[in-house]
């Protein structure tokens, strides 16, 4: 097993930063020009697993398709989507609408753990012919391309909006639309459907969002000249916190969209660390430079201030800004993060887990995640474990800014959606060692 070692160099010239590209406006723009028909110019996407291997599986059906208009065998191609649960949704969605299609779908391992039967049901009530391989409700499965026929379709909302976003893109290619139906509890990661309607009404398509339900006629998609996907604001949060935990020396980014144009939900995290603390300077020349003050976390502690947030809305920034403000010793209480359980890993208990290492004892029930400023021992040279997940292993790489040091274990996983974050976060002074 590799791992990664961090230290802190305060004293280092800092270099400007460039943030991967967001795979969720990606992931989006790749599956609608598919079912466009056309390509569209996307002057460039994410370096990163999950929308390569979209790419890859897209290009390799097309291939199936123009196989089949020769060869009427049928014979499915298989097609390994990764460990990406969006790309692996949208394109499930996509091949069960893709008339002439035959694909055996497989995931990596890791991605077969996580909720499926609910998207599958939905197809398949739409007349979808989708069959699994092994056991009911995770893959690989065969899909079996046809026309549907849409109508009306029940998703409960409280699960994941993946699925809804799914839904929503092949709504157009049914016979008579769709009317989405959304059950259940309490919507999470709203604004992750809004931003597949405005990506759907660049294309010519125009969802109408309720309270209760998602209405899309059935049409074309029009292929805009050109698309431009934004900088990650997901990715930028990993930097807010080494600003904040690395005050008062600068990060310097090269690109970000300013939240008032942004699509992504995870601008949000502009605000939450300006509260914090940080403050974001959005210079003559494009770049931006994010700004900690000491002085402003520690009034909030001294005011004994406990953060309480609802993250129903922004999930992603759920792991960063936990690593954070343990760092920064405030007090935290978040709610709206029961579905958190269901991502790469269970990270409720993967940020108590590891943060318990640190000496943060960390409270988790159904849906709260807290700490309360209680400390407990460290466990000394104990390295964090990042469970397959992405996101665990970056938030707790600004650790270094507050301790002597901090081991990351298979670092390597970054690559699911910043395959340049090393050499990106050792730009802002954090110093990494390589080995096995």
């Amino acid at each position: 097993m590799s791992y990664r070692l961090i230290k802190y160099n305060s004293a280092s010239e800092p270099r400007l930063v460039t943030l991967p590209l967001s795979k969720s406006m990606a992931a989006r723009v790749l599956t609608v020009s598919f079912l466009s028909g056309s390509s569209v110019n996307i002057k460039e996407l994410p370096d990163c697993d999950d929308c390569r291997n979209l790419e890859k599986a897209l290009s390799m059906l097309r291939e199936s398709l123009d196989k089949q208009s020769v060869d009427i065998s049928k014979t499915p191609v298989k097609i390994n989507i990764g460990a990406g649960a969006a790309p692996f949704r949208f394109f499930l969605a996509l091949v069960a609408v893709t008339s002439g299609a035959v694909v055996e779908i497989e995931t990596d391992e890791q991605l077969k753990r996580r909720p499926l039967a609910p998207l599958i049901n939905a197809l398949c009530s739409l007349g979808a012919d989708i069959e699994y391989r092994d056991e009911e409700g995770y893959p690989p499965l065969v899909v079996k391309g046809c026309k549907l026929d849409g109508g009306t379709v029940e998703i409960d909302r409280s699960i994941s909006s993946q699925f809804i976003s799914a839904l929503m893109m092949i709504a157009p290619m049914c016979r008579h639309g769709l009317v989405i139906k959304l059950i259940g509890g309490v919507a999470v990661s709203l604004p992750y459907i809004e931003m597949t309607a405005q990506i759907m009404r660049c294309f010519g398509v125009d969802p109408v969002i309720t309270s209760d339900s998602i209405e899309v006629k059935s049409g074309e998609y029009k292929v805009p000249e050109a698309f431009v996907i934004e900088p990650d604001w997901s990715a930028a949060s990993y930097f807010y916190e080494r600003a904040l935990l690395g005050a008062p020396s600068p990060v310097y980014l090269k690109a970000l969209t300013h939240p008032c144009h942004s699509m992504q939900g995870d601008a949000m995290c502009c605000a939450l660390y300006k509260y914090l603390g940080v403050d974001t300077v959005w210079n003559s020349d494009g770049t931006v430079t994010l700004k900690g003050d000491t002085v402003k976390i520690k009034a909030l502690r001294d005011a004994g201030v406990t953060v309480e947030l609802d993250f129903s809305n922004m999930p992603d920034l759920v792991p960063s800004l936990a690593v954070a403000l343990c760092g920064a010793r405030l007090p935290f209480r978040f709610t709206g993060v029961a579905h958190l359980r269901h991502k790469e890993c269970d990270r409720l208990f993967a940020l108590a887990e590891e943060l318990g290492k640190m000496g943060y004892l960390v409270e988790v029930t159904a849906d709260s995640l807290s700490w309360r400023g209680r400390r407990c021992p460290t466990a000394d040279n104990e390295p964090v474990e990042v469970y397959g997940d992405h996101r665990m292993a970056m938030a707790f790489v600004p650790m270094a800014c507050v301790m002597p040091w901090v081991n990351i274990n298979s670092p390597e996983v970054v690559g699911k959606s910043f395959a340049d974050f090393w050499k990106q976060i050792e730009a802002t002074g954090l110093n990494t060692t390589v080995g096995l």
